[in-house]
């Protein structure tokens, strides 16, 4: 009711805005002069301020009294005279006309609302929430200048669209569904015991809601079972699932409900289509999961092979170090004798007092005592060998081989199993892949072979002939890992394995709108490339002169030139005045109850009423406020939901698992940091922390932490992990220290992929300039990012003139002693070339058709051959050479960039302090389950920031004089607000509660004549 009531409002303006939004200009001067009565001039003024400030009309009911006394003194009206409740009908629709006209809006019309029903429908067909279709529409609209209708008819609508989608699914499925595909559905739920006592049977449903995350023989076996199932459930339904024609998510929306449903819930659908379409989704979501969890299973263990063999050559060549030495040896005594043999045979042929037939005797005895002993030819003709295998790569194909055995346990099963688009291979794999089918893996010497390289093929056979099956079986499993990373092996049935186009906007409707999709995704400043090279050919030429002059002339004094053409940099650290810190400011607070904090911030944010039920038509009954603060806590520590329970009171184990079931949706945690994020946005204290306040800087860093169970998601190390495995957690962190976005990624990936994901995933603070360190930079990410808006301006450790790229071969820089001249040019031409795909990339990432690392995975996995990694990358190099000169040029911005980077490794240090307990390890196996632990620890770091900022607003409220209010300002401003010493994450000890007998709690008689054996 209260957003409701918010949506229909209009805007609450400060003082400022006020005289911003409510100015008369001549042309609105004349317009309102010429209305009638007092009260159609301020009507129409109060209309015309919040149609600037919003793009939409208001009811008169609704118009703030602070606003209607300000624009009757703008007019000199008396209040008296003033009846909003009279300013209707007729009179108020022609002043909205004109107001549209003078904004050039298009009103709501009858066509209008047809053409809102169909974009309503499209965001209902992907169960898009009711709430968020509304700001999405009130977003879409104004960018569109159309004038958005009311609340009561935007609810009307959605709620037909809901009705209607729903009842054309029930009804297909009826028409279609017959009684056996019925049977088949209703073998998943459970049955009454007393009918059949099978326990599978009974549990089906609950089987295959598991998916196993071990890369184990074992387990990798129980998978494919569970598949095996899944396959034979939906082979007789696809049909009828393909009729429905739903969107992937709208299958995903009716999956997950099954999947946080109990099986006894499901069957309790009062009707039974409902039932089915929940189920048939299930059976297809699972039946793409399986495939993608296979998959993944596939890679990692032929990626954790290939790694292995690499630590097995590094082993081998230490380990044969004596061998080598041996042989060396051999070698150099062999030459010396040679050398020395040779001195004495030329003596004796240049002898004068020797016979002929005496130098011949004499020769041939210094030939003999020069032989090489047996035992050292041995170890000669072993080194050679050894040397030939080598240049031949065979030691590698050995060790391939001696691996085979170990990687076909756990992937020619996998390999038999996944059904794969058979279309786009390239034709020897098929062949392959087909034949390894048909045979069941049992391989014979005609298999086909033409997949493999020349010197693949020449190590099928040992020396004597014989066929090596089983390197033949690992080159073949390597072969389809590279391919299904690059995209050139796809799956039938997959979520991240389809082809490459599948993740872009549809290519003709791309290509039929353009202009339009230009506009929508603000594409359309770079809708002609020769105007965009030019502008940067122009830019970097002006570059290169100025970072050339500044060092010429010496005014860069913190850039020196080493011998090796390298540039050195000097970051000089920013001095700060010795002020107090602001952990002492908040001294008298500790030790604050984190729960306090929460509650706290509750009461100004109310981040908890984002935490809303799964299910998107019902209303459901909501957990309590300290049961969401338990889930919270029990995610965000890590403590876990049993501990909380256990140690807490006032909240019930039953309800809180409950809660987490239905309402701890990553899709909400991260909705429930925005409301605080929204809050830190208006309250100015924060943007004192702003350099400048026209731009937001923001950085990004990866941390490491570990996992106690099997997941994918995770990768031993031995450096971060020991001997256990882990994974990376990404944290986006803004100027003003909110906490923007976290993912949870494998720690063997580049962070770099992820940057744009984040940076595009937080809808209510845009980054202007992000920074990171070496792992966020790569090419590519500076190119997209030109063309998403953002400024990539991460730390460079060194600089060499290979990283520098020039469009004309005139570009240098000059130090002292020292010329760099790059002596790479862009191809311009390969850009331009590519432009409309590389714009249809960008406009994909920004509709979030897909997400900008699975584009990037599925592009770099093969980037020497694909042109579009390649055009893109080339762009990135003119847009990383021009950082780069401003990065050599500006100490200042080196400094802001260091800054930021400081405030994401206190963010860091930060999050440690939150996520204390289980060793700081993750228990939950599957990496969504892992990203909402994660959200819920920013969510407790982003509420204690705005703890602290608002406790210091509180305090910069009472300072009696100015000079103490600014004292105050300065000690904040050159202070970090990432402080938490004063919060108590632990929770506190009770001393009071204790056994009010006097008698010890322990029988140690007892204890002691216990009879144990």
């Amino acid at each position: 009711a209260a957003e409701q009531k918010a949506f229909d409002s209009p805007p609450f303006f400060s003082e400022e805005e006020r005289v911003e939004f409510f100015a008369l200009d001549d042309t609105l001067r004349h317009i309102i002069t010429q209305l009638g009565t007092p009260l159609n001039k301020i009507g129409f003024l109060l209309q015309f301020g919040y149609f600037k400030a919003t793009g939409r009309f208001f009811s008169p009911l609704y118009f703030h009294a602070a606003d209607l006394d300000y624009c009757q003194s703008q007019l000199a009206i008396s209040s008296k005279m003033i009846d909003l409740s009279a300013y209707k009908g007729r009179t108020l629709f022609r002043h909205q006309e004109r107001i549209a006209t003078l904004f050039n809006y298009t009103l709501f019309t009858e066509t209008q609302k047809i053409l809102l029903q169909a974009q309503i429908n499209d965001h209902v067909a992907k169960c898009i929430r009711p709430k968020k279709i509304i700001f999405s529409l009130a977003q879409q609209y104004r960018a569109e200048k159309i004038i958005l209708p009311t609340f009561t008819t935007l609810c009307e609508l959605i709620t037909n669209a809901y009705k209607q989608f729903e009842a054309d699914s029930l009804s297909t499925i009826k028409a279609e569904l017959n009684d056996e595909q019925q049977a088949i559905l209703d073998e998943l739920m459970p049955v009454d015991k007393k009918k059949n006592k099978n326990p599978f049977q009974r549990a089906k449903l609950v089987f295959l809601k598991h998916l196993n995350q071990s890369t184990r023989p074992a387990k990798i076996n129980e998978t494919i079972i569970n598949f095996a199932v899944v396959k034979k459930l939906y082979q007789p339904l696809k049909t009828v699932i393909k009729k429905l024609g739903l969107t992937p998510q709208a299958i995903q929306y009716y999956a997950g409900w099954v999947y946080k449903a109990r099986a006894a819930q499901v069957k309790q659908f009062p009707v039974a289509m409902k039932r089915y379409l929940h189920l048939m989704c299930f059976v297809f979501h699972q039946y793409c999961q399986y495939q993608d969890t296979l998959i993944d299973v596939y890679l990692k263990s032929v990626q954790s092979m290939l790694s292995g063999i690499e630590r097995k050559k590094t082993e081998v060549y230490y380990l044969s170090r004596e061998e080598r030495n041996k042989a060396a040896k051999v070698m150099v005594n062999d030459r010396n004798i040679a050398r020395r043999t040779l001195r004495e045979i030329k003596k004796t042929g240049l002898s004068t007092t020797l016979s002929a037939a005496k130098k011949v005797k004499d020769i041939l005895l210094l030939v003999d005592k020069a032989e090489v002993l047996p035992n050292d030819a041995t170890c000669i003709e072993r080194f050679e060998a050894q040397l030939q295998h080598a240049q031949d790569n065979g030691e590698h194909f050995d060790q391939l081989e001696e691996a085979a055995l170990a990687l076909q346990r756990k992937v020619a099963k996998i390999l038999l199993t996944v059904e794969f688009t058979t279309t786009e291979i390239p034709e020897p794999l098929r062949d392959a892949i087909e034949y390894f089918k048909d045979k069941q893996g049992n391989i014979l010497p005609e298999a086909p072979i033409d997949f493999l390289t020349p010197a693949q093929q020449k190590h099928l056979y040992t020396p004597k002939g014989k066929w090596r099956i089983s390197l033949y079986k690992v080159l073949l499993f390597i072969a389809v890992a590279d391919a299904l990373k690059s995209g050139t092996l796809t799956v039938t049935a997959s979520y991240r394995y389809r082809p490459l186009d599948n993740y872009l906007l549809e290519k003709k409707a791309w290509e039929a709108q353009l202009e339009q999709m230009l506009e929508q995704y603000a594409l359309t400043g770079f809708s002609n490339v020769n105007d965009v090279m030019g502008d940067l050919k122009t830019q970097l030429n002006e570059r290169f002169a100025k970072v050339d002059v500044h060092l010429k002339s010496g005014e860069n004094k913190h850039i020196r030139f080493d011998k090796a053409d390298k540039i050195i940099i000097i970051t000089p650290k920013v001095e700060k005045p010795d002020t107090v810190k602001i952990s002492e400011l908040l001294k008298p607070y500790r030790y604050t109850s984190i729960l306090h904090v929460l509650r706290d911030i509750n009461s100004v944010a109310c981040f908890t009423d984002c935490f809303t039920h799964y299910s998107i038509k019902h209303s459901k009954a909501k957990p309590s406020v300290e049961t969401l603060f338990g889930g919270i806590v029990a995610q965000g520590c890590n403590i876990g939901a049993a501990k909380v329970a256990n140690t807490s009171t006032g909240i019930e184990l039953n309800a809180l698992n409950h809660a987490l079931t239905w309402h701890f949706s990553l899709e909400n945690v991260n909705a429930a940091n925005n409301r605080i994020i929204e809050l830190i946005n208006d309250i100015p204290l924060p943007q004192l922390f702003r350099k400048d306040t026209a731009l937001l800087h923001t950085g990004s860093d990866g941390q490491k932490k570990g996992v106690s169970v099997d997941t994918l998601n995770a990768n031993h190390s031995f450096k971060y992990y020991g001997h256990g495995q882990g994974v990376s957690i990404y944290t986006f962190v803004d100027e003003r220290c909110a906490l923007l976005y976290s993912m949870v990624i494998s720690s063997s990936e580049r962070e770099a992929g992820y940057v744009i994901d984040g940076l595009l995933n937080n809808d209510v603070a845009r980054s202007d300039i992000h920074s990171t360190d070496t792992h966020g930079f790569s090419e590519i990410v500076f190119g997209l990012l030109y063309l998403l808006g953002v400024s990539f301006a991460p730390r460079i450790a060194k600089i060499k003139k290979q990283q520098l790229y020039t469009i004309t071969p005139k570009h240098h820089l000059k130090g002292k002693d020292y010329q760099i001249t790059p002596d790479k040019t862009i191809n311009t031409a390969l850009i331009k070339t590519h432009w409309p795909t590389i714009l249809r990339v960008v406009g994909s990432i920004k509709a979030k058709k897909t997400t900008a690392s699975q584009i990037l995975k599925r592009l770099s996995s093969y980037a020497v051959e694909n042109p579009i990694y390649r055009a893109i990358r080339e762009l990135g190099r003119i847009i990383k050479t021009l950082f780069i000169l401003d990065y050599i040029d500006d100490v200042e911005l080196r400094q802001k960039i260091q800054r930021q980077l400081n405030i994401v490794e206190l963010s860091n240090k930060f999050s440690n302090a939150v996520f204390f307990a289980n060793n700081q390890e993750f228990s939950q196996a599957m990496k969504e389950d892992q990203e909402i632990a994660i959200g819920c620890r920013r969510l407790m770091q982003n509420a204690i920031v705005l703890w602290n900022y608002l406790m210091l607003s509180q305090q910069l409220l009472q300072c009696k004089t100015l000079d103490e209010k600014n004292h105050l300002i300065a000690i904040i401003k050159n202070g970090s607000i990432l402080t938490w010493c004063h919060i108590n994450m632990q929770g506190e000890y009770d001393f009071l509660t204790y056994v009010a007998s006097n008698e010890p709690y322990f029988d140690l008689t007892a204890i002691h004549q216990l009879a144990i054996a």
